[in-house]
């Protein structure tokens, strides 16, 4: 388990494939790092949720195939969506923080989904869903 502790207040995250890590914005911080790093297989999307202080991350494979909640300070994370159908893999997410919403999108190789649930899984609700067809005289997607 990775927790995330905190070491300064003002930073920037940064995201790769395997690891998520906070930079400080203050240049004279003593440990060049405002977070423990966290780790990852597959990380396709983050955002953050300034009021709870909660890191969303999703990623593509691996044991934490879907979306995971990270909150500063706390030592567990929390899945948020795991249950996603065959192939399909969480390519982007985004927090409302007005509604406290978290929107995503579902994807394979054959269809897009966009999605919406709260900001602890709870109502997932599926908002529209895209197939891709190849019209080989038009050359389209659809």
């Amino acid at each position: 388990m990775t927790s995330c502790k905190l070491f300064d207040e003002s930073f920037v995250m940064v995201a790769t494939k395997n690891k998520i890590v906070g930079y400080p914005l203050d240049e004279t911080h003593q440990k060049g790092i405002a977070m423990d790093p966290i780790g990852g297989l597959s990380i396709t999307s983050i955002d953050f949720e300034f009021e709870s202080r909660t890191i969303f991350v999703s990623e593509a494979s691996g044991i934490n195939k879907g979306i995971t909640a990270y909150a500063i300070g706390e030592s567990a994370p929390r899945p948020i969506v795991r249950d996603t159908f065959g192939s399909m893999t969480i390519r982007s997410i985004a927090v409302d923080w007005i509604n406290f919403n978290l929107y995503f999108i579902n994807q394979d190789s054959e269809r897009t989904n966009i999605e919406v649930c709260k900001l602890d899984g709870q109502y997932r609700y599926q908002i529209c869903e895209f197939h891709r067809t190849n019209d080989n005289q038009q050359q389209r997607f659809y």
